[in-house]
């Protein structure tokens, strides 16, 4: 019995990272999905995504469980950063840079560029997805700042409008 009591502790730390990693990763592809398929409509010039609120909505009803509070997501956290210029190499791919309050929330909000026929696009969807088990030492926080109980999901596309 005390070996099991030495060994559980490290084990179910494992099981729990590994669930935590393996849930990250695949709430991050459905992320990197959902912007993909939301861009695309930046791209073909439709007017139905003419605004960031409207664009967040988007992404949203491309996430798993639909629109509203998808399943996992809350997508009122989710934060659109869309940037654009006449051709690549001036399109301004830097890192967005996010800040946090005491109570870590962010309080920068990122851009969103009304885009035109034929400029380059970058797209890029964030989501601050909230992590379990900091206590133990897993730690998944990727951005300087960001809680430790917190992994920052960004989903991004880059492309160039077709000429509407």
């Amino acid at each position: 019995m005390v070996e099991f009591t030495l060994v559980a502790l490290p084990f179910i730390g494992i099981i729990l990272a590994s669930v935590q990693t393996a849930l990250v990763f695949t709430m991050g592809q459905a992320l990197q999905t959902a912007t993909m398929q939301s861009a695309r409509l930046l791209m073909t010039g439709q007017s139905g995504v003419s605004t960031a609120a409207a664009f967040k909505a988007d992404v949203c009803s491309h996430l798993p469980g639909g629109s509203g509070s998808a399943v996992g997501f809350n997508c009122d956290n989710l934060l659109v950063d869309v940037r654009s210029a006449g051709n690549f190499s001036s399109l301004d791919t830097g890192p967005v840079t996010l800040t946090y309050d005491a109570q870590h929330k962010i309080t920068n909000s990122p851009r969103y560029d009304v885009t035109a026929g034929g400029a380059a696009v970058i797209v890029r969807v964030m989501y601050a997805w909230p992590t379990i088990g900091s206590g133990l030492g897993i730690d998944l926080a990727n951005q300087a700042g960001q809680p430790a109980a917190g992994h920052l999901m960004v989903g991004t596309a880059v492309l160039k409008n077709e000429p509407y």
